[in-house]
């Protein structure tokens, strides 16, 4: 991901961003929660066949092994 705001509000060793600390809204500011549902919906869009082509796998691995260890039915 890359833009702007990230440029404006990242630490120097860009690890971390930097996101108004407390209770008050600012207008015009992308707070974590918004920033962390546009990066959510943007992977799924852009990810959503490898999502399902590993989460077909991850389900098919779950139904062998319980199929191998009925104790976990």
């Amino acid at each position: 991901m890359e833009g702007s705001f990230l440029d404006e509000n990242v630490n120097e060793e860009r690890t971390a961003i930097n996101f108004s600390k407390g209770d008050i809204d600012f207008p015009n500011k992308t707070t974590q929660e918004e920033l962390r549902k546009a990066v959510t919906d943007f992977l799924q869009t852009e990810y959503q066949e490898q999502i399902n082509n590993l989460s077909e796998i991850r389900l098919k691995k779950v139904k062998k092994f319980v199929g191998e260890h009925p104790r976990y039915r």
